[in-house]
């Protein structure tokens, strides 16, 4: 692989990471959990832009998190299933905790830049 594919496949597995923490955040997995929902309809439960929602379920089933179907009516798949917050395997504790993770990292990182202007 040359450096720029392997860079281009690292900013891509970002972004799926980013749109996916996205969705879990704005409840899309749950609203799915019981039924395929048209993307309107998601959209209206989530309170986002139907156009943009859609983008980013299109992208994300490409890495068959979503399966849409005719009229663009979404589904979850057997992989999404596990982001599911009622699931009895639900990964979502440990994107949660990830996520507070990150947080303290990034008080962390502030305040050591803030140690590092007062020294300056």
């Amino acid at each position: 692989m040359i450096p720029y594919q392997q860079m281009f496949c690292i900013l891509d597995y970002r972004i799926v990471s980013y749109f996916t923490e996205t969705c879990i955040g704005l409840g899309v997995f749950d609203h799915l959990a019981a039924r395929p929902l048209p993307v309107s309809e998601l959209a209206e439960l989530t309170g986002t832009h139907q156009r943009a929602l859609y983008r980013c379920v299109r992208g994300l089933a490409h890495f068959d998190l979503f399966a849409i179907a005719a009229e663009s009516t979404v589904s979850l798949t057997d992989v999404s299933r596990h982001l599911i917050l009622e699931s009895e395997f639900s990964l979502r504790p440990w994107h949660e905790h990830k996520a507070d993770f990150e947080l303290l990292e990034t008080q962390r990182l502030r305040s050591i830049d803030a140690v590092v202007a007062v020294r300056r």
